[in-house]
């Protein structure tokens, strides 16, 4: 039967194989056999095994042997290395290498640190074919000694200053060796004055802000939504694409401005372009007036609490107000507002509970770390 996939030389071992397993079913009696035809199967693997063959001349070694050569025969040094690889190499490249070796003997300190393994490509003769074998360069061992590693009594250890907020410094302070760490002056979430983050009203004041500034988000959700699926339904229309799509980093709005500025869009694309363009000024500014109004809210628990001043408070109020009546129209800008004075009165509602959280934090912050 034919076998294309066979291979002559694992079919003789396999059967070796077969044969020792037949000798063990046999039992004791035919140990000696069974070693005579195991060394049978092991001469049969060896003959099986492709003749590696054997390394070539090495450019890098014959240069090596040419510099200890022709320290006391240079001629003749130079003519063996030249017989070695003149046929293998052209008459530049080989002239090359002799002209290196030269210049490294004339001068001792270049001859001290030439290494021919870095200087000379790691390239072989084939034995069999008399041709140059180009091969990777070895790896080098690294030389450089392991970098220390300190010991605990040398580690340096730095305490910036500090500056608390009751108007007490501490000042820097460098710790050489092992330090000993007071897990007093770790900042705790109990204050000195026995007051704790839940004590303090934490829990009731995290509620207000959450929906306080919840009630905006869903306010806007749906004036969000309308205003994006109105502005992406602009996208779907064939002016669209005739004006430039997506394009890349913004380049089909680029595009789309020049158009228009420059008088290239048929009568129906302006039209469209001008729709698409107020489309995506209130899309943006529906987010602009809620994001607007929760952070003004959030500037007024700051004020609750005792972080802000009154008169810092107004003005930033006093801003806040006049960007609205400037940028939003008469309809939205009086819901916007008793949307953000409805918020300002259901979180006066937690004042307490705000400037318990303030006191209780201040207090933690000015127990911390202390260095004398």
């Amino acid at each position: 039967m034919l076998n294309c996939g066979s291979s002559p030389a694992l079919d003789s071992i396999t059967g070796k194989v077969d044969e020792i397993k037949g000798k063990l079913a046999e039992g004791m009696a035919a140990l000696g056999d069974l070693e005579s035809k195991a060394n049978e199967a092991l001469a049969e693997l060896q003959a099986a095994l492709p003749e590696l063959p054997a390394a070539g001349p090495s450019l890098q070694a014959d240069v090596g042997a040419l510099i200890a050569q022709m320290q006391t025969d240079a001629g003749g040094a130079i003519a063996a290395f030249k017989e070695a690889w003149g046929e293998a190499l052209g008459d530049g490249e080989l002239q090359e290498y002799i002209d290196l070796v030269t210049n490294a003997i004339s001068d001792p300190l270049s001859l001290a640190s030439f290494d021919p393994c870095e200087a000379i490509p790691n390239k072989e003769l084939d034995s069999a074919t008399g041709e140059v074998v180009a091969k990777a360069k070895e790896m080098k061992i690294p030389e450089a000694k392991p970098v220390k590693i300190p010991s605990f009594s040398e580690i340096t250890t730095k305490i910036p200053a500090m500056t608390f907020p009751d108007g007490t410094t501490s000042p820097e302070v460098t710790i050489t060796g092992p330090t000993t760490i007071d897990l007093t002056s770790i900042i705790s979430s109990v204050s000195p004055n026995g007051t704790s983050r839940s004590s303090s009203g934490f829990g009731a004041a995290m509620d207000a802000r959450s929906q306080a500034l919840g009630k905006i988000n869903k306010h806007f959700t749906p004036k969000v939504k309308a205003a994006r699926l109105a502005y992406e339904a602009e996208k779907k229309k064939p002016e669209y694409g005739q004006t430039g799509g997506s394009g890349i980093n913004g380049s089909g709005a680029a595009k789309r401005q020049r158009l228009y500025t420059t008088g290239r869009m048929s009568a129906s694309q302006v039209k469209w372009y001008e729709n698409f363009i107020d489309l995506e000024i209130e899309y943006h500014n529906v987010q602009t007036r809620r994001d607007n109004i929760k952070d003004q809210l959030v500037v007024y628990i700051e004020y609750l609490a005792g972080r802000v001043s009154q008169e810092n408070f107004d003005k930033g109020e006093k801003f806040f107000k006049d960007d609205f009546k400037e940028h939003v129209g008469t309809t939205e800008l009086d819901s916007d507002m008793a949307l953000y004075e409805t918020g300002k009165s259901d979180l006066d509602a937690n004042k307490a509970d705000f400037q318990g959280v303030a006191n209780h934090t201040n207090q933690v912050v000015s127990s911390s770390v202390s260095v004398n």
